[in-house]
């Protein structure tokens, strides 16, 4: 979105001092260069500003993105650049004092006739990057493999599908899912280097790793906490030690939508 910005922005400076529409040839003031060029700030601030509305909904919507998101957001975004481009006119260009009907004005004379150029090279602009440069959507999953100490002893999941996991000696018991159900494997391995495989998991207990993401609720007084987890009746002890506010924020902060995965029970 910050590149589209950019690049837009930039474009508009060139078509406004090279080609001088809208009477721009007609304008005489002083740092009259400088003061055109920062029409480009008008496309920036905008898309970065969306960047992160768009984030925060994405997660807010327990990582989800839907066609009529991607609408509201980016008829938004058009009315907002539109906006800050007005809003630069009337301050650092002409001096006008601001009202509905100048911005009404401003919209029909001025936005609406270049919005059939600026609008296909944006969509262009977009198609190829996502084409050379794919965005890896906030919180999307990472495949990993976990390698147990044995030879044949390997795991391939998605970071999302692992549930939690439990040391046994000198064994790790693995509860992941596949296929709407939960499974588990015993893998002769530490908690410790399983840890180390799966960044996102966090270590609630010594015996216990967990994935935030499906954490359903934290019950018990502060002397013994237990985590509820979707997927499983298993009930997970909280170690007296751990930061409780940290551990709710990696909660808020890694979301998946469990109903989606209409989970087994084990």
């Amino acid at each position: 979105m910050a590149i589209v910005g950019t690049f837009l922005g930039l474009l508009s400076v060139t078509i406004t001092v090279l080609l001088e529409p809208f009477g721009t040839a007609d304008y005489r003031a002083d740092w009259r260069l400088l003061r055109l060029s920062g029409y480009a700030l008008c496309f920036i601030l905008p898309c970065l500003l969306f960047h992160g509305i768009d984030r925060w909904c994405y997660r807010l919507q327990g990582k989800r993105w839907y066609l009529l998101n991607e609408l509201i957001s980016r008829s938004l975004l058009i009315v907002a650049i539109s906006t800050a481009n007005w809003l630069y006119n009337i301050r650092f260009i002409n001096s006008i004092q601001p009202t509905f009907e100048y911005w009404l004005i401003y919209q029909i004379h001025f936005s609406l006739p270049t919005l059939p150029i600026f609008l296909p090279i944006a969509i262009l602009l977009v198609w190829l990057l996502a084409i050379h440069f794919p965005e890896r959507p906030p919180g999307a999953s990472r495949i990993r493999r976990i390698r147990g100490q044995g030879r044949e002893e390997n795991l391939t999941l998605s970071e999302d599908d692992f549930v939690f996991a439990e040391a046994q000696q000198n064994y790790v018991s693995v509860h992941w899912l596949e296929g709407g159900s939960l499974r588990q494997v015993m893998l002769r391995l530490s908690l410790s280097e399983l840890e180390r495989q799966i960044p996102a998991a966090v270590r609630v207990h010594r015996s216990f790793l967990v994935n935030p993401a499906h954490v359903q609720s934290i019950r018990g007084n502060q002397r013994k906490r237990q985590l509820v987890l979707h997927h499983t009746s298993v009930v997970i002890p909280i170690s007296a030690t751990l930061d409780i506010g940290k551990l709710k924020h990696r909660i808020r902060t890694n979301t998946v939508n469990p109903v989606a995965r209409n989970p087994g029970k084990a």
